[in-house]
């Protein structure tokens, strides 16, 4: 199951992470493989928000 990749077929436009990155030991690793199943070339940057 790829629920990045589900939700962005099923017409998401905004997508919330939470502890999957945060609670991460590696957390710029594991928003860099978020960002890349997002599989988009440009990313929409005014909408990234982190919140810690």
């Amino acid at each position: 199951m790829n629920v990045v990749k589900d939700a962005l077929k099923a017409g998401a436009d905004i997508l919330v992470v939470g502890r999957a990155i945060t609670a991460s030991k590696d957390i710029k690793h594991e928003a860099d493989e978020f960002i890349d199943k997002l599989d988009k070339e440009k990313i929409d940057q005014f909408r990234v928000m982190t919140d810690f």
